[in-house]
């Protein structure tokens, strides 16, 4: 029984900030995995991607007393989590004063939940992403690390509860990353070093860009105390893969091309979470809902005596899951034993694609191959180096750049090469015109949400 009692709230919309709680898609762009293990350019591509959103409150005056959750569709396995630690919040006009009437800023940075929560559905992982509302002062990690064997099953269980239904179980967490970016490294250390009984579950460490922070030894010697995989990304000029080396050159072909390294710091933030949750092995992989198709070869067998339907055995490969349109040849073989006729379950007639992908107005060419999944994050000793030189910012600001409405190619690898030669093809018609207006409102974007956090 835990100490404190955790309860699913709701939180309305902030226009132009986020959208409060609730269930949500939109049309981001997304990094291509195969295309962030250096060198060479990033590569994007435009997707629809889906989160739902909750917010789970304490109502003691502690620290954290607030916990952000995102999940993306289609999950059913609630036991693999992702605690995120935001940056310290005083540098972007968050004030510790105001925390516990969460007056001021304080519900604007829910916008985390959506940003990062549409990585995890870019990923397609089964992660349950929780991120508690941290103030400036409480660097130790506050009532967390001494209660989070409590707090964390509670907000599990009341996020499937709310999802797929209350089976009278209590979820803990099996598989744990605990991820930061910037300074939340500090929180995610502390935590870290602090929780009882978390080694038997902590499985990886995620470090965006925390050495380019005010906490950079605790970046740079990660590997060297995480006692666990580390995934991590910087902005340091280098080919080795220790890290994953992202500086501002490898993102020329990036829609906003950034011109500074707090511009480059945000952008981690934005696009790294994905390229992490791809390569994690923490989760399983699902295939979210969609309207794209599936191919699939089933044999259904039958036998029957007399008159009647014959219900048929369906035998395939993986896990199939709801309902899909197949293209391809499904082979019935039914065997009738006596007089009447054996009626196979399923029309035995191939079944059209439906909903083939279309190449967005919107969208800059997309990527001339199928992107594979990345290789797991190499695993190596800590990188000694000085910072990179510029402004360290992150720009707490609620939108990464959103292709406008339209059909998003599908996710990388379900394509077949003609398909993507005619996505290609189409998208490189696109105008000169559109891929500046989507400049333009990322630019404008840029500058109306200022603010400084690192």
């Amino acid at each position: 029984m835990s100490d404190f009692t955790v309860t699913p709230i709701t939180l309305p919309p902030i226009p132009d900030v986020h959208s409060g709680t609730g269930t949500f898609q939109s049309n981001n762009w997304l990094v291509g995995p195969a295309s962030v293990p250096p060198p060479g350019n990033l590569a994007f591509f435009g997707k629809t991607v889906h989160v739902t959103t909750m917010l789970f409150e304490i109502p003691n005056p502690v620290v954290p007393n607030w916990f952000g959750v995102a999940v993306p569709p289609g999950i059913t396995d609630f036991t693999s989590v992702n605690i995120f630690f935001h940056p310290t919040p005083a540098q972007a006009g968050y004030h510790d004063s105001e925390y516990q009437s969460k007056a001021g800023k304080w519900s604007d940075l829910f916008y985390y939940m959506e940003r990062l929560g549409y990585q995890i559905d870019g990923a397609e992982r089964d992660q349950v992403l929780i991120m508690p509302f941290m103030t400036e002062a409480r660097t130790d990690g506050g009532i967390l690390p001494a209660n989070w064997q409590q707090i964390i099953p509670d907000i599990l269980t009341g996020v499937r509860n709310a999802l797929i239904g209350d089976d009278g179980t209590t979820v803990t967490a099996q598989a744990l990353v605990v991820s930061s970016f910037s300074a939340g490294i500090i929180y995610s250390d502390s935590f870290r070093r602090h929780a009882p009984g978390i080694s038997s579950v902590l499985s990886e460490v995620w470090d965006l860009d925390g050495n380019l922070s005010s906490f950079q030894p605790l970046s740079q010697n990660l590997r060297t105390t995480a006692g666990c995989r580390v995934i991590q990304y910087d902005q340091i000029p280098s080919n080795d893969l220790v890290s994953f080396h992202v500086p501002q050159p490898r993102w020329v072909d990036y829609v906003d091309k950034p011109t500074t390294v707090g511009q480059v710091h945000s952008l981690i933030r934005d696009f790294m979470f994905m390229h992490a949750a791809t390569i994690t092995a923490v989760g399983g992989e699902f295939a979210p809902p969609s309207t794209g198709t599936a191919t699939h070869t089933a044999t259904h067998t039958a036998t029957f005596s007399g008159t009647g339907t014959v219900t048929g055995t369906h035998t395939g490969t993986g896990t199939h899951t709801g309902t899909h349109t197949a293209t391809g040849t499904a082979t019935h073989t039914a065997t009738a034993i006596g007089p009447g006729t054996a009626v196979p379950v399923e029309p035995a007639v191939p079944i059209q694609p439906v909903g083939s992908p279309v190449a967005p107005s919107s969208f800059p060419p997309a990527p001339s191959s199928p992107l594979a999944p990345a290789a797991p994050a190499p695993i190596g000793p800590a990188v000694s180096t000085a910072p990179i030189a510029g402004s360290p910012a992150v720009l707490l600001a609620p939108t990464v750049p959103s292709a406008p409405p339209g059909t998003c190619p599908p996710p990388p690898g379900s394509c077949a090469s003609a398909e993507l030669t005619a996505i290609v093809g189409s998208a490189a018609t696109v105008t000169q015109s559109a891929i500046s207006a989507i400049t333009a409102v990322t630019a404008r974007r840029r500058r109306r949400h200022g603010g400084l956090i690192r």
